[in-house]
């Protein structure tokens, strides 16, 4: 194990970063929604030594579903009561199929530190055979806007700081919070893992089995070769990682990313480094799957990142972080 952890690199953000280009209109109107008041249901699920976990749920509109439907999430806090502290919270977005049990030893990990967490269950099943790449643009959108509903209910909490927000999100859930980024300016510190920026051509490389078989179904549905197929999604997709990289503050983002990656491959990854301006990054000696074995270690450097970054975020003036905040409008 030290052997492996000595082959770990750890680069910082770029010293002539100058910052993210300026957000175009047009892309902005593709992520804008109508903000109304949030009404959620949050029920205690469990009483821990070290965090209290909550199950919230609220109801919400979406033009992915086409009709309304319920956003679940985990809401784990430090175990002390709320009151009247403030405590920075961090949002995770799930991986491909929704794997729970790693977030929620993270989640754990950072309320013993005083950080709350809110693990954002997946709304939707995605790859599946009757999805199209106009679907797949549809969830990147609808999946940014779910994440800015949690971030206006959390801000509403007397028991969160607003002004320490931050988000992580592995493979799916490192790709969707590279999209939301370049839009939601109010997360201040977020760690982009095992994420790309070319859907495409990761679509076509990919060796993940879900990803794969939904490809071959797809093509075989549609009547087209592999050319066809990529061709049409690289049309549908307009709001990829790569396309939306440079509006991202690389100065706010921690990048992880495997170098024996054959699920997203590494390639893609180290191009959403470029076109995000060369953010912070580790580069772990292992494959997607087996960087699980340097838990430990990403969990020590993950928390030391948000508690580092968090503690800048408090020191600026309300009025200095409110601006920074992209503000979105009503479609």
């Amino acid at each position: 194990m030290s052997l492996i952890l000595s082959s770990c690199i750890h680069n910082d953000l770029d010293s002539d970063y100058k910052g993210p280009l300026t957000l175009p209109s047009e892309i902005a109107e593709r992520f804008a929604y109508g903000k109304r008041p949030i009404k959620a249901r949050e029920r205690l699920v469990e009483k821990a030594p070290g965090a209290l976990e909550y199950l919230v749920s609220f109801s919400t509109q979406s033009s992915y579903f086409e009709q309304k439907y319920r956003v679940r999430l985990s809401l784990f806090h430090p175990a002390a009561e709320r009151d009247g502290r403030k405590w920075p919270v961090v949002i995770i977005l799930p991986v491909l199929g929704g794997e729970y049990r790693l977030a929620r030893r993270l989640a754990h990990v950072l309320a013993s530190e005083g950080i709350a967490t809110v693990y954002l269950h997946l709304s939707a099943e995605i790859f599946e055979v009757g999805q199209s790449a106009e679907d797949l643009e549809k969830f990147l959108r609808e999946g940014a806007i779910e994440v800015s509903k949690v971030i206006d209910w959390l801000e509403r909490r007397a028991y969160i700081d607003p002004k320490r927000i931050g988000a992580i999100g592995a493979s799916l859930g490192g790709i969707r919070l590279s999209v939301l980024l370049a839009v939601e300016k109010r997360l201040v510190a977020n760690v982009l893992a095992l994420a790309g920026s070319n859907l495409v051509g990761m679509f076509h490389d990919t060796r993940q089995r879900q990803v794969q078989e939904y490809r071959k179904r797809r093509k075989q549905e549609e009547g087209v070769s592999s050319r066809e197929f990529m061709q049409h999604f690289a049309q549908a997709l307009k709001s990829g990682p790569g396309a939306l990289a440079p509006f991202v503050d690389a100065r706010r983002v921690l990048m992880v990313l495997a170098l024996l990656d054959n699920k997203g491959p590494i390639k893609y990854g180290r191009e959403l480094h470029s076109k995000m301006g060369a953010p912070e990054v580790i580069y772990l000696p292992t494959g997607h799957y087996t960087s699980i074995l340097l838990a430990p270690y990403l969990k020590k450097t993950i928390t030391e990142y948000f508690k580092k970054h968090f503690a800048v975020a408090s020191r600026q003036p309300h009025s200095q972080a409110a601006n920074q905040r992209y503000t979105q409008t009503a479609s």
